[in-house]
């Protein structure tokens, strides 16, 4: 006896159907999704230690500093949060996290280098640096440099760049890095590199 053409058609789509995606938020792979970056709920978190990078500072310079945070490692880690206070050359970093909920440990170690003059240029003198998180009194001091009659403090061996005007126009990344005499890539992770450089260490793709 011949089914029916509906009949026939209800069991070909009942023999191929796609599964459903697991329930736990929507991963192939039986994992939560982490959370969007632009969405989610930042949090300060106080940082184990912060550090200069560099000994040859200037007010034209690029000035960064490295630290550390100890937080859950499923907490995506999002860029610092960086203000100046001018009146008393100050700097405050805020490192930021996504707050997870239900996020369970182990907690991992997590170093970053943001440079500080992104924000604003220092003056000459004994700069401060110090943690924005709330209780924190992780902080340290800067020495920079008085810059000559033209603005600039020199080279450190005598040649190289002293100015970003001399890096590479075509990139806005690039920066003169004074301690060092070179123009560099700046980063605060992978993703800001490219394919030649991919890597992000210390604030500079390499």
């Amino acid at each position: 006896m011949r089914l029916p053409l509906a009949l026939m058609l209800i069991a070909l789509l009942g023999g191929c159907r796609t599964p459903l995606l697991p329930e736990t938020g929507g991963n192939p792979d039986g994992g939560a999704l982490q959370p969007d970056a632009g969405s989610c709920t930042l949090e300060a978190v106080p940082l184990d230690w912060l550090r200069g990078d560099d000994l040859n500072l200037c007010p034209s310079d690029l000035v960064r500093v490295t630290f550390q945070i100890t937080l859950d490692a499923c907490r995506p880690v999002r860029p610092a949060l960086i203000t100046f206070d001018s009146a008393n050359n100050r700097y405050t970093v805020t490192a930021q996290a996504c707050s997870m909920p239900t996020c369970q440990p182990p907690p991992t170690t997590v170093q970053r280098t943001v440079f500080l003059s992104e924000t604003a240029r220092p003056q000459p003198g004994m700069l401060e640096v110090r943690d924005g998180a709330p209780g924190s009194n992780v902080s340290t001091i800067l020495p920079i440099q008085k810059p000559d009659a033209s603005g600039l403090c020199g080279t450190v061996n005598g040649s190289g760049c002293q100015s970003d005007t001399q890096c590479t126009p075509t990139d806005p990344s690039t920066r003169c890095w004074y301690d060092g005499s070179t123009c560099e890539r700046i980063c605060f992770d992978d993703t800001d590199c490219l394919a030649a450089a991919p890597h992000c260490t210390l604030g500079f793709c390499s």
